[in-house]
C-alpha cells in the first residue's frame, strides 16, 4: 500500500515538493546520497538532451522504476530501447509501464550465466551484484539468483 502512494506521488506534479519534505526529514548522510543521486540524473538527462536524436537507440542498464528509460523515449521517440532490470518485481512492472519496450529480466556484466544478486528489499535502487557500504541502517538484505548477460 505505501510503495502504491509512494508511487502515485513519485509521477504526480507534487512530487518535488514531497522529495523535499522528505529529504529534510533525513539523516545528514542519506540526504546527501540523495542529493547526489538527484543531480546525477539531471546531469543524465541533460546529456541524453544533447545527444540522443528522436530514432537513437538507447539502452537503460538497471532501469529500476524506469524514470531514465522515460527520458531516453522522450528525446528519442521513434528509437528502439532496450531496459535491463534483474529484479523481478520491478521488471513486470517495466514491461507494463513500457509495453512496446525491450525489457530483459536480467543484470549485465562483461560474462553471462548466472550469479547471486544482493537485493536491499528496503531500498531497491541500492540493490546490485555486490553487497557494498550502504548509506543508511537497517537495510534488509535477500539474495536472489539472477540471470547475466553479457552486454
Amino acid at each position: 500500500m505505501l510503495a502504491a502512494l509512494k508511487n502515485v506521488i513519485k509521477r504526480s506534479p507534487f512530487a518535488p515538493l514531497a522529495a523535499s519534505l522528505y529529504g529534510a526529514a533525513l539523516p545528514a548522510a542519506r540526504r546527501r546520497a540523495m542529493l547526489r543521486n538527484l543531480r546525477y540524473d539531471r546531469e543524465t538527462v541533460e546529456v541524453m538532451r544533447r545527444v540522443l536524436r528522436p530514432d537513437s537507440t538507447c539502452v537503460d542498464v538497471g532501469a529500476h522504476e524506469g524514470e531514465i528509460l522515460k527520458q531516453m523515449m522522450r528525446f528519442a521517440p521513434r528509437g528502439r530501447h532496450i531496459a535491463f532490470e534483474p529484479i523481478p518485481g520491478l521488471a513486470a512492472r517495466l514491461r507494463e509501464r513500457f509495453p512496446g519496450t525491450a525489457i530483459h529480466e536480467a543484470a549485465c556484466s562483461d560474462s553471462a550465466g548466472f550469479t547471486d544478486f544482493v537485493l536491499v528489499e528496503n531500498a531497491p535502487a541500492y540493490s546490485g551484484l555486490r553487497k557494498r557500504e550502504y548509506d543508511h541502517a537497517n537495510v534488509v538484505l535477500k539474495t536472489l539468483r539472477v540471470q547475466v548477460v553479457r552486454l
